[in-house]
């Protein structure tokens, strides 16, 4: 997956000679093919900096049903390495000095572990997460040891695992929804940045449990997990705003991407990407805009995105009646103005979209795209450059 960003002759990827018109040409990420299974879920994706990507989640497969899963690849798309787990899903993970660390979901009654991997895919260590007061979407590695984001019962929680294995809550708070949760992790220098979905309306009504009405929250944090700031992202009581996943830019601006909706009202999602700096935010983008409707894009979400010197929105749009297809979204990092979009060609009855992202410090970013058939499901491996 060479040369992504050709430009005539010239290759932005080392800045020689392409114009600012030519680098923001559309340019459609290329994609391999890594996997093929009756069923494949996503649990996390991790780019290293010596050029491994990690890829996992849950996969079923003939004859060994549904378990956890691993599997690294190279740039190219081939596979280094693959390893199945008894548990039911390798969640979220992150490189470590020999290798990898991996929280593991395990079967109901069971404690969650965190799973050290050598570089090699070899399983290590297998550290169960007894007392633990919620589970883990995220984790990031800091100062004062391993932080869990995810959460407990209907509430937020926050868990760190200290340097010398301790196992504490630092936070859990409870907000007016069935299911509020920490969904993801980022950091910028010396801060940390936390995304939530929090409800902010209590819809149920005796046996009837209408959708909530929710909110993004997004709370920073310095290495020791104490709070700086917070920042909600609502829309009142008439608009859903759900951020999925969080990026940073090079001057700390936070990216949170996902969807938007009236509570009663899903069939009208817009995909939803907002920009914030210091607690104020700087700009909002949605899709379908009214260039993505004249393409025929009916509703739309984004499950990740990938930040650098530019933003790179990834998910879905539904058009017409046909299908889903992917849908890619370059906007300036700025003001949120979009330099170019991608939507993917439909085909009947398939669902095709991007469902995570990953960059490295050279500003590469790597993405996953899944792709649902009647009888299978594919995940393939993208990348360019931001």
């Amino acid at each position: 997956m060479e040369g992504l960003e050709a430009c005539d002759d010239a290759n932005t990827q080392d800045g020689d000679g392409c114009s600012a018109a030519c680098e923001h040409e559309h340019v459609t990420p290329a994609c391999v093919k890594i996997v093929e299974a009756p069923e494949l879920g996503v649990g996390g994706m991790l780019a290293t900096a010596d050029g491994r990507i990690l890829i996992g989640g849950e996969i079923t497969t003939t004859g060994t049903g549904s378990h956890g899963w691993l599997g690294a690849f190279d740039s190219g798309g081939s596979e280094l390495w693959t390893l199945d787990l008894e548990g039911d899903f390798a969640g979220p993970f992150i490189e470590s000095e020999d290798g990898f660390i991996v929280y593991a979901n395990t079967p109901f009654g069971v404690d969650d572990e965190l799973l050290t991997i050598d570089a090699a895919g070899a399983l290590t260590e297998s550290v169960p997460l007894t007392g633990a007061d919620g589970f883990a979407i995220d984790m990031i590695d800091t100062e004062a040891g391993l932080l869990l984001a995810g959460g407990g019962g209907e509430d937020l929680w926050l868990g760190r695992v200290s340097v010398d294995g301790a196992l504490e809550t630092l936070m859990a708070e409870d907000h007016a929804g069935l299911w509020d949760v920490f969904r993801a992790l980022e950091r910028h220098e010396d801060s940390l940045g936390a995304l939530a979905t929090v409800g902010t309306v209590d819809n149920t009504d005796g046996d009837f449990v209408p959708l909530d009405t929710e909110a993004t929250l997004l709370i920073e944090y310095d290495e020791q997990g104490s709070e700086l700031r917070r920042t909600l992202l609502s829309g009142g009581d008439e608009l859903t705003l759900q951020g999925y996943d969080l990026a940073v830019t090079k001057d700390g601006t936070w990216i949170v991407a996902g969807l938007r909706y009236p509570p009663h009202s899903v069939l009208s999602v817009q995909a939803w990407a907002v920009a914030v700096r210091e607690g104020e935010v700087l700009w909002t983008q949605e899709t379908p805009d009214s260039t993505a409707i004249e393409a025929g894009a009916r509703s739309g979400r984004y499950s990740g995105v990938a930040a650098s010197d530019e933003v790179l929105l990834l998910g879905m749009v539904r058009l017409g009646s046909d299908g889903v297809a992917r849908l890619g979204t370059r906007v300036d990092a700025a003001d949120g103005s979009v330099l170019w979009r991608e939507i993917g060609e439909v085909i009947p009855d398939v669902s095709d979209r991007y469902t995570a992202a990953t960059t490295t410090p050279d500003g590469r970013a790597w993405l996953l795209r899944t792709t649902d058939y009647a009888d299978r499901v594919e995940q393939w491996l993208c990348g360019t450059q931001l």
